[in-house]
């Protein structure tokens, strides 16, 4: 479903169960956005979309697929696609302004990629946080050479906190 109104659009998606689990977003069922009102956030759209597809009173307009809610001012179109995609992973020169993506085959014939263990690649789309399991990198200056410019004071509280590194 197609949902638009004076400000604002988005596309309500039909997930798979397994893709259901990969989004526990609470108020925004999943969906895309085609355009964004420059006064609009990307997180506006979520709580739209749950609000138009909660509404009840769908009006017919008068073109036949297109109904109208006088109570959210949105407009909604029924219709269905199904496109099918598959998880990659990319890797982009930072001079890229435009994004490809690699598939799993691809990505397994870079060695580079194949190194990099296990524990640090997410498991899903909102797997973030704290690297567990990754081994310390330890730096080791070249001189005794330390480059210092005083900028301004500390308080003693946080003096007495500072603890030598070397």
């Amino acid at each position: 479903m197609m949902f638009w109104s004076e400000h604002k659009c988005a596309a309500s998606v039909q997930l798979s169960p397994a893709q259901e689990k990969m989004l526990p977003i609470y108020n925004s069922p999943p969906h895309i956005c085609p355009s964004e009102h420059a006064n609009d956030k990307w997180e506006d759209l979520g709580p739209f979309t749950h609000a138009c597809r909660k509404a009840a009173d769908w009006q017919p307009t008068q073109e036949t697929s297109v109904f109208y809610s006088p109570r959210f001012k949105v407009y909604r179109k029924i219709f269905s696609v199904t496109v099918h995609t598959q998880r990659t992973v990319q890797l982009v020169p930072l001079s890229t302004s435009s994004y490809t993506f690699l598939s799993e085959t691809d990505a397994a014939a870079i060695p580079a990629l194949q190194e990099v263990p296990q524990t640090l690649w997410a498991q899903g789309k909102h797997d973030a946080g704290p690297i567990k399991n990754a081994e310390s990198v330890l730096i080791t200056h070249k001189s005794d050479f330390r480059p210092c410019q005083q900028q301004y004071l500390l308080k003693p509280e946080a003096v007495e906190g500072i603890t030598p590194v070397f």
